[in-house]
């Protein structure tokens, strides 16, 4: 664990890395729990992950009383567990998914002032003391995220990966509805911190200033992560059926640019053949109008028929010839 700033301490547990076991279709879960052994500062906490849409942090930020301490759930999204599941032993080392604790001592007055206000209120009150908090004095601690495939509940002692073990370590230090988390998430690159997102009210972690611990908070943090989960899944298969949709409308609107160069043809085809049924029927009424004007022309009186050919006599050359050809045809036949 590396840190640096100011003088006053915080201790982390896990204090090194936050461990989580993988299995298909979970939402792998860790507890960190963040204790301000001081007996006199009061000290508000922020935490930022590398990763910012990968985890979500209930809560994010808050304030611990002196001698107190508060509980953060950290859960990993079902859908980069899948992906890290599709990662070998030794790719998932080389991850350099990280989280930033950071940590600032604020006066009594201030933790007095957000028991009274709304949650909206105190959220902006707690982001605008980080806003103006000076580097010198924001005390840093940093941790690294291992991962582990195994069946559920198979995981180191911070991973909740059953109902049983998320209420346990909440009801630990259970904190009121005082202070809200931010519900802004930012994208940064891998090597810098961004603020982790989260969703629904957050809650004032601090011992001094809560009523103690109850069966809601831990019921209502599972029915949270737990419509996380189905709302996660809902997306994805949201998106999928978006994507078969846009592959569908595709195909059809490559038929229908078929279907119109079909037609285009058909058409052009079509009046081709209307053209030429029109000049056949053009011609055909110029021909009978044609062999009608001609039957119907009437001849002239005085027209002279041609004579007919005149008949050559039969001479006694010809009579000659007969007579012999009937002489040679008996001689051969006699």
């Amino acid at each position: 664990m590396n840190s640096s700033g100011a003088g006053h301490l915080i201790t982390l547990e896990p204090a090194d890395s936050l461990s989580f076991s993988l299995s298909t279709n979970s939402t792998p879960q860790a507890a960190l729990t963040i204790s301000n052994p001081s007996s006199v500062e009061n000290v508000a906490f922020k935490v930022k992950t590398t990763r910012p849409m990968r985890y979500l942090v209930r809560p994010n930020q808050g304030v611990i009383g002196p001698n107190s301490s508060a509980t953060v759930l950290v859960i990993l999204q079902q859908k980069d567990c899948d992906e890290l599941l599709r990662l070998d032993q030794a790719e998932r080392q080389l991850s350099n998914d990280k989280f930033l604790v950071q940590s600032v001592g604020v006066e009594a007055e201030f933790c007095d002032l957000l028991t009274k206000k709304s949650s909206k209120e105190v959220n902006d009150d707690l982001t605008s003391l980080w806003n103006q908090a000076e580097k010198a004095q924001i005390s840093n601690k940093k941790l690294r995220c291992r991962f582990t495939e195994g069946t559920i509940g198979g995981g180191s002692s911070n991973d909740l990966s059953t109902p049983q073990q998320l209420s346990n370590a909440l009801l630990d230090n259970s904190p009121t509805d005082g202070a809200a988390s931010s519900n802004t998430s930012s994208v940064h690159p891998p090597t810098s911190y961004g603020s982790s997102s989260s969703n629904g009210r957050s809650n004032f972690a601090t011992a001094s200033y809560a009523s103690g611990p109850t069966d809601d908070a831990a019921a209502r943090t599972l029915e949270l992560a737990s419509e996380m989960a189905v709302l996660r899944k809902k997306y994805d298969e949201l998106v999928a059926f978006t994507v078969q949709l846009t592959a569908q409308r595709d195909t059809l609107i490559n038929d229908l640019d078929k279907f119109r160069q079909q037609n285009q043809k058909l058409t052009a085809e079509q009046t081709r053949l209307k053209r030429q049924t029109t000049e056949m029927g053009t011609l055909r009424q110029r021909r009978t109008t044609t062999a009608d004007a001609d039957a119907s022309t009437p001849r002239h009186p005085d027209a002279v028929s041609a004579p007919a050919p005149a008949t050559k006599p039969i001479t006694f050359f010809h009579v000659l010839v007969c007579a012999v050809l009937f002489f040679l045809v008996g001689r051969y036949y006699a």
